[in-house]
């Protein structure tokens, strides 16, 4: 069982990694020269937001609820940002745009949700017997 929970600690965590990547790519204000248009970038997230999604749903049970809770506000988090950025989009192909939205998406992606992710990082560590 031991074992068992370390391999969806792993998995769970490289999925939020990939997950965290794929928005912050998607909203990050300046695109770089090569990358996936933002359609694609769109379809990324979305795929990697539900795998990790649905595992981590399918194996909840392994981590203790307050752990539990804050993988949950990850979740919660990411899909919040998702909805205000897909929401600013049509505001902008609707000639809105809304620049403060933006930069409060790409600082929340940016400051924000990485804290988040460190801490699910610490403890994780913390539950697999690692030093900080």
């Amino acid at each position: 069982l031991h074992s068992e929970r370390a391999i969806v600690i792993k998995d769970v965590y490289k999925k939020i990694a990939k997950t965290q990547h794929a928005l912050e790519s998607l909203v990050r204000p300046l695109q770089e020269a090569g990358e996936p248009l933002e359609a694609e970038k769109t379809k990324i997230f979305a795929s990697e937001y539900n795998e990790l999604a649905d595992y981590y749903r399918e194996n909840r049970l392994f981590f203790e609820e307050e752990l539990a809770h804050e993988i949950d506000a990850f979740l919660g988090e990411l899909i919040s940002v998702w909805r205000k950025w897909n929401y600013a989009k049509d505001m902008k192909e609707s000639g809105i745009p809304d620049s403060k939205e933006w930069i409060k998406m790409w600082e929340k992606v940016r400051d924000e949700i990485p804290k988040i992710q460190k801490s699910i990082e610490e403890k994780f560590r913390g539950i697999m017997g690692i030093n900080q």
